[in-house]
């Protein structure tokens, strides 16, 4: 169940943040140039126009030079890094399915894709066009009659970050001249990417795709926990959470700078000594991949009746500092336990470890770029003509 504060909790934060920053650096730039300025202008009016021109050019120009860096986060100095990271996950990109006119509330899945429509999506490192089917799935409506392949994933399966045609399930189409149909939506996890599947047209499907990230663990538990049901926010809830979406994503001038200057200051002040809160680790290795792999196992056993005529395949997305784990392996370990065996004839593992190279992913925000699924696909033809 999503909880969800005051729409405006988040944005007011914000403003607190952008108000405190200025309340330091103005005053302190004021101090600087009037310095700088005593011995060079003589007239106190002069001098005072210089100052103010002189501090509002420096606002002016941090904010620009902090554009310039989410543009091009790769060229960024090492000590700014960290923030930009920090800054572009919690203040700045946009979540498809809390974008406007992208994501519905669904009242089993809690969203989907608004269905039957077409919308751009875009980020600082890419502009995509969405067309969605009926079922508010990023394909068209014949994929949707007896696909003989179905995808089932989040973000990374759907295409976020690449072009319709680029996307895992269309490659994979093209490729090996079946219908397969992208049932992908981002951070849904197993359970509920399983509960969509239980919606969809399973007549003809032959091979069951599952792309699993780390993301999916907490959903698992959660359904697991639940008795294997999910639990569903309301209608209401999602409108809260796509309007305090948006005002936190909201542009106005001097935020870029404001932010990712306290940013930059705590994490210098946390490499002296912790004293704030900064959870987000880009580098943190994935850890419990033997829970990650149980509870996933959990999850397609108590749903085998779905996917019992076809074969399953069951690869690993996710960040590239992050897609090198021991996911898959303990999901070897355990199809071959008495409690997991029934689903060992049945399933391929194709592991994703060693197959992508740093240039296969957005530097900023990490999903991948069409030439892993490029490398993907094929790999998973081979897999289903092997058989």
């Amino acid at each position: 169940m999503v909880k969800t504060n005051s729409i405006y909790s988040s944005f007011v934060g914000i403003l607190v943040m952008y108000i405190q920053f200025y309340l330091v650096l103005i005053p302190l730039l004021v101090l600087l140039l009037s310095f700088l300025f005593h011995r060079f202008v003589n007239q106190k009016q002069r001098r005072v126009y210089f100052v103010a021109a002189g501090t509002l050019c420096t606002l002016i120009l941090l904010e620009v030079g902090a554009m310039f860096y989410l543009k091009h986060a790769d060229r960024a100095p090492a000590f700014l890094q960290n923030a930009i990271w920090h800054y572009y996950e919690k203040y700045d990109y946009k979540i498809i399915q809390f974008t406007k006119g992208a994501g519905v509330h669904d009242p089993g899945l809690f969203y989907r894709l608004k269905p039957s429509s077409s919308f751009t999506f875009e980020n600082h490192e890419f502009t995509d066009s969405f067309y969605t089917n009926s079922r508010g799935l990023r394909d068209d409506e014949p994929s949707l009659q007896s696909p003989e392949i179905i995808c089932l994933g989040d973000s990374y399966f759907m295409g976020w970050g690449v072009k319709q045609d680029s996307t895992f399930s269309s490659l994979l189409e093209k490729k090996s001249g079946s219908r397969v149909l992208n049932a992908a939506i981002s951070s849904y996890g197993t359970a509920r990417e399983l509960k969509l599947l239980s919606q969809l047209d399973r007549s003809n499907m032959k091979y069951l795709v599952i792309q699993y990230c780390v993301n999916d663990w907490a959903e698992n538990k959660s359904y697991l926990s639940h008795q294997n049901k999910l639990e569903i926010s309301s209608s209401a809830d999602f409108d809260r959470l796509q309007k305090e979406h948006q005002l936190s994503r909201l542009y106005f001038p001097g935020k870029h700078s404001t932010l990712l200057g306290h940013l930059v200051l705590r994490f210098s002040v946390n490499r002296l000594r912790k004293t704030f809160d900064l959870p987000f680790d880009r580098f943190k290795l994935v850890t419990d991949e033997q829970a990650q792999a149980r509870d996933f196992l959990e999850v397609l056993l108590a749903n085998k009746h779905l996917f019992t005529n076809s074969q399953v395949i069951i690869t690993l997305m996710d960040s590239q500092e992050r897609i090198d784990n021991h996911f898959l392996s303990e999901v070897d370990k355990l199809l071959q336990t008495p409690r997991f065996v029934e689903l060992y004839n049945q399933t391929t593992l194709i592991r994703t470890g060693k197959m992508f190279r740093k240039e296969d992913f957005h530097f900023l925000d990490q999903h991948a770029k069409g030439s892993a699924y490029e490398k993907l696909s094929t790999a998973v033809l081979d897999s289903i003509r092997a058989r």
